[in-house]
């Protein structure tokens, strides 16, 4: 089984003023990791047959905002 939930935010920078060592780390954190997990969980659940992945997010990508723009950007 893997759950992806683990996730950052971003200081509630809005798009003017998020640097983009910002942006990267949350795009790395909230996007890059998620996805090399599911790689490596499929390499087992695949020799064994079987297993599940769920991955949960926020609302923040329906709602969006003002501030937090890596966070909402990568929800959406």
């Amino acid at each position: 089984m893997l759950l992806n939930v683990a996730g950052v935010m971003d200081l509630s920078a809005s798009a003017d003023t998020a640097s983009d060592e910002t942006w990267d780390r949350n795009i790395a954190i909230n996007l890059t990791a998620p996805v090399k997990l599911v790689r490596e969980a499929l390499q087992v659940m695949k020799k064994q047959g079987s297993g599940f992945i769920v991955n949960v997010c926020g609302e923040a990508g329906l709602l969006g905002g003002a501030a937090g723009v890596a966070q909402y950007r990568r929800r959406a």
